[in-house]
């Protein structure tokens, strides 16, 4: 008497591990099976096989498309970062530099031709003036103000030389000062610019791995899963591959064959769009390492970096492409 055929799921609502047991209890009774009807139930095997796969594969498409947002979001946080703002703070620290040095270098030049020569050659000068007074008659009076050419006449160049020096040297520590105060207000700004966009990258980058490894256990999960139900769908293939076989040269599958088709962790039944194998890594999802919240480009503070304004980062409630979403306001800051 035939034995009836085991009930093979419908390709639409097939488990893997159900299709499993059926097919090795088909393997098991070919010997009690006409070969129709398991012709029929192969056929009905493979369609459900292939019902399995589009299913398999737009779930891996999707949680790797899930995973490669969750780093696009981490990847958002540094963005900005990259765009300049560490060379921006970079030139402005430079001419600051520049500035202060060419300040320093004007006082110094002042200090030489005022306080060194012109001042103390109008204090020496003063000293050295031929006498004056109100009573003189004609004559003394013709002698003193011949004194007085005299000692212009031999004077007055190197008088008007220091003179000028010290007052262009005056000139341009004005100027120099003026460029100075414009270069450190202009890096004090864009330090504590910079340190505002470290800060809220920081933060950024600390909630969005947060969320990514908040997610990664049950992803890792699914992926396992998915796994296990390739293996098993190849381990189907094969042992359909045996009947296929035992049908053809009329003969019984052995428990030892059927066996060998726990081995075919690696195989499956379909091919990849360049034609090669399938494979249980065609359904790995990979994880790289986050890197460093507070970026390389954001060192620690300094003695006499400027002071700046602290920022209440409690009001941010999330981030979006490295935007964060205010909690008390629809607003949203770039980072």
């Amino acid at each position: 008497m035939m034995q009836a055929m085991p009930k093979l799921p419908e390709p639409e609502k097939v488990e893997p591990q159900a299709l499993l047991e059926n097919v090795v209890v088909l393997a098991h009774s070919l010997d009690e099976q006409t070969p129709d009807a398991v012709k029929n139930a192969i056929s009905t095997v493979e369609a459900a096989l292939d019902s399995i796969q589009p299913g398999l594969q737009t779930e891996h498409n999707n949680a790797k498309a899930q995973v490669d947002e969750l780093y696009g979001e981490i990847d958002f946080c540094r963005r900005n970062l990259e765009i300049g703002h560490a060379q921006t703070l970079a030139s402005h620290r430079s001419e600051k530099e520049e500035r202060v040095q060419a300040h320093a270098a004007a006082e110094q030049t002042v200090l030489n031709a005022c306080d060194n020569r012109w001042f103390e050659k109008a204090h020496t000068l003063s000293l050295s003036l031929p006498p004056s007074s109100p009573s003189d008659a004609p004559a003394e009076f013709y002698d003193r103000v011949k004194e007085w050419h005299t000692f212009i006449e031999v004077e007055w160049a190197e008088i008007e030389s220091e003179k000028t020096e010290c007052d262009d040297a005056t000139t341009a520590l004005d100027t120099a000062a003026a460029a100075k105060n414009t270069a450190v207000s202009e890096y004090e700004a864009s330090f504590c610019r910079h340190r505002l966009m470290c800060d809220l990258t920081t933060a950024c980058g600390v909630h969005e791995a947060g969320v990514l490894n908040t997610m990664k256990p049950g992803i890792q999960a699914d992926e396992l899963a998915r796994q296990d139900q390739f293996k098993t769908v190849s381990q189907v293939d094969c042992i359909l591959a045996l009947i296929r076989t035992a049908v053809d040269t009329h003969n019984i599958i052995g428990d030892a064959s059927l066996a060998g088709c726990d081995d075919v962790s690696v195989m499956g039944r379909w091919n990849n769009a360049d034609g090669s194998s399938a494979s249980v890594s065609d359904y790995t999802i990979t994880f790289a390492d986050v890197p460093d919240a507070t970026p390389e480009e954001c060192p620690d503070s300094e003695i006499g970096d400027p002071e700046c304004p602290d920022e209440d980062e409690s009001v941010i409630e999330s981030w979006t492409a490295g935007v964060a979403v205010m909690a008390t306001t629809t607003t949203t800051t770039t980072v």
